[in-house]
């Protein structure tokens, strides 16, 4: 299960297009605690609105088709058809709802979740 992630801002994203991956970085602004999210097998990646400050509002993760409007703009953002999901793309999805700054969507494999950010107190 997911820790409350809102409020949390988003510090950093790394994508290796070669090898399907992507990492996105936050911070807690409170306490400065840092966890990473790494994502293998990255077959579609969208983030807009990038900015210096990257507040999140909510962070939900699909790992099936679902009637909830974040899922079907989670699915608009990847350019998945939602009628097809489970039968063309076996996976899960990420989306990351800003309350200011970036908005994140991902569609992945596996997902491992660091506890710690280089360059944050405590690591």
């Amino acid at each position: 299960m997911l820790l409350n992630f809102h409020d949390w801002e988003i510090v950093g994203v790394s994508i290796d297009r070669n090898q399907a991956t992507a990492e996105i970085f936050i911070v807690k602004p409170e306490t400065h605690e840092g966890v990473s999210f790494y994502f293998e097998g990255v077959r579609k990646f969208y983030l807009s609105n990038m900015m210096i400050q990257n507040v999140i509002l909510d962070l939900l993760i699909f790992e099936k088709a679902s009637e909830s409007d974040y899922f079907g703009h989670c699915c608009s953002l990847l350019d998945i058809d939602t009628l097809e999901y489970e039968n063309l793309y076996p996976g899960k999805m990420i989306y990351i709802e800003p309350s200011v700054g970036a908005e994140i969507a991902c569609f992945y494999e596996e997902i491992h979740i660091k506890r710690g950010i280089p360059g944050t107190p405590g690591t």
